[in-house]
């Protein structure tokens, strides 16, 4: 069937400004826009209210309210004025388009009502649009039910490519299999030695469960990332964004540019469906206690595997912003227990290269190269080369061939699974695979930290009075 369609413009998106605005009114236009099984067909079906603090424009419906109710008498696209684009369909969850510079919502029309209404605008329902409906009905009916409104809780893996230091995951940022590939591919091996002596990748089993207040005001499962350095937050808004959501997680999802790691599941939602970039690495964020508060930069060693990255950290502020690790228990949503988290493995580098020691393969290989030369054991026209797992310039290595083909997605591929090979062999206690949940944050809009916190869902609780 025929899809009513209803856009709301603030005065701020209509001046060209990025997202929703609180200045001025809202004004309301209904559109027939397209056929139901069309859109279906896309992931697109029934829309709901915008967020909490958008609410107020939309009169008579609330953040979780389907959006039915304000849909009541859709108009033919008669004039001009009503001859817009063809959206850009966001394949996600909460069924949101892009219509020119503004959000607007898609509701499916009942089947009986819209043939009672195209026997009025036009004329009469076609037999094409009886197919279309029937097979958009079957799919609906054999497609699983959507997941209740609110935070879910999502248990998958994270990943950490570290050194033999062993801290918390508490203040620091993690990835995903193909995230933390990238970020060894583009800033550790590129390096000889490699970058902080980072030796292995850490396998975390980790349960996440945002905030209501988050969720109330975005209608997302997370938050967008900030980086972390030192046991310390240095995006500009983290003090913001806790105070107003909660220690809630964030996530990021990397360019393609820069390597060729793909996720196994879709990852992002900003791509067209069937794009690589749909499965692009991601990068968390994981807040811990007092995160405002890191080793200052003067006082950071990096090649250092002993920091104390808490001697900063006041004890009234670890008391007042405790972060959202769990002390006991399962991710429940709280403000203070938005994750928990179990090792759930290791993997060291040089086995999954295929390096026997890694200081004779970058330090001392050239000189016993030079040696045996000099004695003859090797042939005059021998090369002696300086070893490295990567070079830029050339896209491959020197002494290994593992890395080869940064942009490669099947040698990119060959790499994440030989890892995941390796994880499977050495702790089969853990399931060999945990589907990893969409990076599906959109944006923070403007003046958002100045709402009102809509505690609507939540349980209470006392940090909301105690915080910094």
């Amino acid at each position: 069937g025929l899809v009513a369609l209803s856009s709301w413009r603030s005065a701020g998106a209509a001046a060209g400004r990025r997202g929703p605005s609180m200045e001025g009114g809202w004004e309301q236009h209904h559109v027939i826009l397209g056929r139901a099984a069309d859109l279906i067909a896309q992931s697109v079906s029934v829309g709901r209210a915008p967020a909490a603090g958008l609410g107020a424009g939309l009169p008579g419906t609330h953040a979780d309210q389907d959006i039915f109710a304000v849909i009541d008498q859709p108009v033919a696209p008669a004039t001009d004025r009503w001859r817009l684009p063809a959206p850009r369909v966001v394949h996600g969850p909460d069924l949101w388009i892009e219509f020119q510079r503004f959000p607007v919502l898609l509701v499916e029309v009942g089947r009986d009502e819209l043939h009672q209404r195209e026997a009025v605008q036009f004329g009469g329902p076609s037999g094409a649009v009886e197919e279309d409906a029937a097979a958009a009905a079957t799919a609906a009916a054999e497609a699983p039910p959507p997941p209740p409104p609110g935070p879910r809780t999502q248990s998958f893996y994270m990943y950490r490519a570290q050194s033999e230091a062993t801290y918390p995951l508490e203040n620091i940022n993690t990835a995903d299999l193909a995230g933390v590939f990238w970020y060894l591919h583009n800033e550790v091996i590129v390096a000889t030695p490699r970058k902080y002596k980072i030796d292995r990748i850490k396998r975390y089993k980790v349960t996440v469960k945002n905030t209501w207040e988050f969720w109330n005001a975005h209608k997302r499962q997370f938050s967008a990332f900030v980086a972390y350095d030192a046991g310390g937050c240095t995006t500009p808004v983290c003090k913001d964004i806790y105070h107003q959501y909660g220690f809630v997680i964030g996530c990021q999802v990397q360019p393609l540019s820069v390597a060729g790691y793909l996720g196994r599941h879709q990852t992002n939602w900003q791509c067209k469906a069937g794009q690589d970039e749909c499965r692009a690495p991601i990068w968390y964020s994981l807040p811990g206690p007092c995160p405002a508060k890191g080793i200052p930069n003067g006082a950071i060693n990096p090649n250092s595997v002993n920091l104390d990255v808490d001697k900063y950290k006041s004890a009234e502020c670890v008391e007042r912003m405790p972060g959202g690790h769990c002390k006991a228990g399962e991710a429940n949503g709280d403000p203070t227990c938005t994750y928990s988290y179990e090792e759930a493995g290791v993997v060291m580098l040089d086995e999954l290269v295929g390096i026997g020691s890694y200081n004779e393969f970058w330090n001392t290989s050239y000189t016993t190269c030079a040696n045996n030369k000099a004695q003859h054991l090797l042939p005059e026209d021998h090369i002696c080369l300086h070893n490295k797992e990567f070079d830029l310039q050339t896209d491959e290595g020197v002494g290994t061939s593992f890395w080869n083909g940064k942009h490669d997605t099947a040698k990119c591929t060959a790499r994440m699974d030989k890892a995941r090979q390796l994880f499977k062999e050495k702790f089969p206690q853990f399931p060999d695979h945990l589907e990893e949940p969409a990076c599906e944050f959109d944006m923070y809009y403007g003046g958002e930290f100045d709402w009102k916190i809509n505690h609507t869902g939540s349980a209470l609780s006392s940090w909301w009075d105690n915080r910094m």
